[in-house]
């Protein structure tokens, strides 16, 4: 429930606005991407809402269990990886799937064909899709370097949803599913070998400490989903309303075109720290990865309705079409 905040001044002044706070469960700090995006939304809609909307964060509660938060309203809003919703439905881990998205290009031509799908799931669930955004292309910092499919084997890895743990289980790594929260509290543990995630968000981290290596893999550009509690958003003013959902939609240009522009000028930052970008992979490495992305795709198309497999499919033979 939206926590409703009037003063007595103002009750006496019989305001025609009433005040409300929003809880919003976020693990990531403003200096991410996708941190700095809700630090952003927030500071716009309150200002759009004329001081009338302003909002609180949550940090505990596991991405995994957003939905059943928001739904006994102990939050209003949060902001998600997609493919942490998947127990929920399959389909939320659509844009992880690795090697479904190579370049930014495809990850929008993906999500505008997928996009109505996430609002219907999130409508069943009575949440309201307001925007969602890219993370950078996810990639592997390493203690050592990733030259070859045995750099694999045995390799102790941070992975953020199921997809990367049957993708690197597949390849004979070990890997260990953390989020963005529990990462950052393991990060002074030596057990950890290597870490799937972008370039940036490694930066961010200061992974370049304890690993040196930086392998991009062209593995994903993992979706981060921003919803709110439909009873929520229908308990605000008209006013108020239109803040939250113009500002979602400014928020979703900004925050692809941020993500892009996160991508580009990673590659310079890594450079600028000291950290090995091998960008050359062995030819059995390269075999290896596109098999398992394959076998972690056909694993999926099991789980989902015809529905989801024929967009799926058709996704993918306009890519082919545009590869040739």
């Amino acid at each position: 429930m939206i926590v409703v905040t009037v003063s007595p001044g103002e009750a006496e002044a019989q305001t025609t606005e009433t005040r409300a706070a929003i809880r919003i469960a976020n693990d990531y700090g403003p200096t991410t991407l996708m941190g700095g995006l809700i630090e952003e939304y927030r500071q716009r809609v309150t200002i759009l809402s004329d001081d009338t909307l302003s909002f609180s964060t949550r940090s505990d509660i596991p991405p995994q269990s957003h939905l059943p938060a928001m739904q006994a309203k102990v939050i209003e809003m949060a902001s998600t990886l997609a493919s942490a919703l998947s127990r929920d439905d399959p389909m939320f881990a659509l844009s992880t799937l690795p090697g479904i998205t190579r370049t930014l290009e495809e990850a929008q031509r993906l999500y505008r064909l997928s996009r109505p799908v996430y609002g219907e799931l999130l409508a069943a669930r009575n949440q309201r899709l307001l925007f969602a955004v890219p993370w950078p292309p996810s990639g592997i910092w390493s203690r050592k370097p990733i030259d070859s499919l045995d750099a694999l084997k045995g390799l102790n890895i941070r992975t953020f949803d199921t997809n990367a743990s049957r993708y690197f289980l597949d390849l004979g790594a070990e890997p260990h599913l953390l989020s963005w929260e529990v990462l950052q509290a393991r990060l002074g543990d030596d057990d950890l070998d290597a870490v799937l995630t972008s370039a940036s968000g490694g930066i961010v981290l200061g992974l370049e400490e304890a690993f040196a290596h930086y392998t991009p893999i062209n593995y994903a550009y993992p979706l981060n989903i921003v919803s709110i509690h439909q009873e929520a958003l229908d308990s605000l003013s008209a006013k108020q309303q239109k803040a939250l959902l113009n500002v979602a939609d400014e928020m979703e240009r900004l925050g692809w075109q941020k993500s892009r522009a996160s991508e580009i000028s990673a590659y310079e930052e890594l450079m600028a720290i000291g950290v090995t970008v091998q960008v050359r992979h062995a030819k059995a490495l390269n075999s290896a990865m596109a098999a398992s992305s394959q076998r972690v795709l056909q694993q999926w198309l099991q789980k989902v309705g015809w529905e989801y497999r024929d967009l799926v499919n058709y996704y993918l033979a306009s890519r082919d079409e545009s590869d040739g």
